[in-house]
């Protein structure tokens, strides 16, 4: 027998792969809690915004920079929670978290700044935009201006002023892009994945801060977005109808020849631009203007400067139009007399 032996050593065990188990993506019902929270919590920092710059500033700065101070405040909410990486209120509420689309990992700096300035920022700057070049085109193509909808402007025989002619007639539900915002929530509504369009652009979604217990009832919105998809489609198909008959009604008047071609005269009613302007131009401090208003009574007693755009209350009073509405609007009485006043009493003076 051999004096070596031979010594084997203990293999060891195989290792299991660890699974690693992700949060679970939050539901619609909790992402709109969540949201609804937040709307309320923004409101409340504007309102306290609103009420420190008024005493600042007077109340014409607050009507002036109106939508500034809403995009202030909403920026102020999201930068001081979202983008130092805290939770909201409304997540804390809720109790949500973000995580990128796969739940690999937390979302960096530069994916909340960059979901923090697409969901303030932007939409201010694409509204004062699209503002800007609907004015320009109103000045530069005057025949597609509809002042009256029961006066509509004859289709346009170039794509290019079509396009136009329904920008500036349908600036509202553009800016909106209601459309495209339709489909997001009806997608959202069945899905339940990304409830804003700015999260869906930078991959933030939420997901639960805990495990889920499996008999959980989880509330489901998939009806909603599904009706949201059949009124998109109903208004489509019935656009679509409109335009196919338009088209079917001008080719009979070319096969009959009687297509006219119509010039629409250039409307005498100013622009908005120029309306604003004549009414700034009606200011007390010019003694030459409304010369039967004292001098003692020409300066308005809520902002004490000149009257501009002068209103006059039922007893007698005279205050900037601005100033007054505002006031009644929340205080619906006289600021001097105290005699009751609502907005739709207050007379203005031209």
């Amino acid at each position: 027998m051999s004096d070596e032996t031979s010594i084997r050593k203990p293999s060891a065990p195989k290792r299991k792969p660890v699974r690693i188990e992700r949060l679970p993506y939050a539901g619609a019902a909790e992402i709109i809690r969540a949201n609804q929270k937040d709307h309320y919590f923004e409101s409340v920092l504007e309102q306290h915004l609103v009420t420190f710059l008024q005493k600042w500033k007077g109340v014409r700065f607050i009507h002036q920079y109106k939508e500034e101070l809403e995009t202030a405040s909403k920026f102020a909410y999201l930068g001081l929670c979202t983008l130092v990486g805290s939770k909201t209120l409304g997540e804390e509420y809720t109790n949500l978290m973000y995580t990128i689309r796969d739940r690999t990992a937390l979302p960096g700096v530069v994916r909340r700044f960059g979901y923090v300035l697409s969901n303030t920022l932007f939409p201010y700057l694409f509204v004062r935009y699209m503002g800007k070049l609907r004015a320009k085109l109103m000045r530069e193509y005057p025949h597609l201006v509809e002042y009256d909808e029961d006066d509509p402007v004859p289709n346009p025989d170039t794509w290019k002023e079509r396009v136009i002619k329904t920008f500036v007639n349908k600036f509202d539900k553009f800016t909106a892009l209601e459309g495209f915002t339709a489909i997001h929530l009806a997608i959202f509504y069945c899905y339940g994945s990304y409830y804003q369009l700015s999260k869906r652009i930078w991959g933030m979604r939420y997901v639960f801060g805990h495990r889920l217990d499996k008999n959980e009832p989880r509330i489901g919105y998939e009806m909603l977005g599904l009706l949201i998809f059949a009124r998109f489609a109903t208004s489509f198909v019935q656009t679509g109808r409109e335009y196919l008959g338009a088209l079917l009604e001008k080719s009979v008047e070319e096969k009959k020849d009687e297509k006219e071609v119509v010039h629409k005269k250039q409307s005498k009613i100013p622009f908005i631009e120029d309306t604003e302007e004549t009414e700034e131009e009606i200011n007390l401090e010019d003694p030459r203007q409304l010369k039967f208003i004292p001098e003692a009574s020409r300066a308005c007693t809520l902002c004490l400067s000149y009257i501009s755009a002068p209103a006059c209350t039922p007893c007698g009073h005279f205050f900037c139009w601005d100033c007054i509405s505002e006031w009644v609007r929340e205080k619906p009485e006289c600021p001097l007399c105290r005699q009751g006043v609502r907005e739709q009493n207050l007379l203005p003076i031209r």
